[in-house]
């Protein structure tokens, strides 16, 4: 399933998609914390962030359950950053500043 898709899907029952992943603060200067909606956890949580140029830089598997987690870009540089969360078939997608 592709994130317009779902992001259609969510809307048609009344779901802003922009409220399924919140990212905060963004800017960050380095920590964040991604908090992700319950009703888009379905499975394993599978985050992966990408760098400017492309590379993956970050792949771990977050605590089933849960649904805030504290990430950091400590380390590297300033720039931005994509965000992507997988929960079984469905996926999304966000950009974080890193100052």
């Amino acid at each position: 399933m592709q994130d317009s898709t779902l992001e259609d899907f969510f809307l048609s029952f009344g779901h802003d998609p922009e409220t399924l992943l919140t990212i905060y603060p963004n800017p960050t200067k380095g920590s964040f914390i991604l908090e992700i909606n319950p009703e888009f956890l379905s499975a394993l949580v599978v985050l992966e962030i990408y760098g400017m140029n492309g590379e993956r830089i970050v792949k771990a598997t977050l605590p089933y359950g849960s649904r805030k987690y504290e990430c950091s870009l400590e380390g590297k540089p300033s720039g931005i950053y994509v965000i992507r969360i997988i929960s079984g078939e469905k996926s999304l997608t966000r950009k974080i500043i890193k100052e």
